[in-house]
Order: structure tokens, then sequence, then C-alpha cells
């Protein structure tokens, strides 16, 4: 098994990719920097993006 440590380290594997909104992109109150780098990352190597809320 080979550990992900960085999203390049798997970008070329991958046409899509479907993100969580809560916690992973957002806090409710704001975008997180970290995130907005991932998604121009990716829109950078032209990949699909699909964001998910979770509810239960």
């Amino acid at each position: 098994m080979n550990m992900i440590n960085e999203l390049k380290d798997i970008i070329d594997s991958f046409d899509t990719f479907i993100l969580d909104q809560w916690g992973l992109l957002h806090n409710g109150g704001g975008a997180f920097s970290e995130a907005i780098a991932a998604l121009k990352f990716l829109k950078t190597h032209i990949k699909k993006v699909t964001e998910q809320t979770m509810t239960t």
C-alpha cells in the first residue's frame, strides 16, 4: 500500500474528484486557503470536481 501525501501523488490516476464540502472545503465561515489551492491545482490539470454535502 502506498501512502498519499499530496494531491500531486494521485493527480494522474483520476479524471474526477469527489469532495465533501463541510470540513474539507469550508467550515461554514469561509473557504480554507488549502482547499482553494487544491481546487486551483485540479483546474490546472483539467480535472472534474464534484462537491457533495453529507447529511445525516
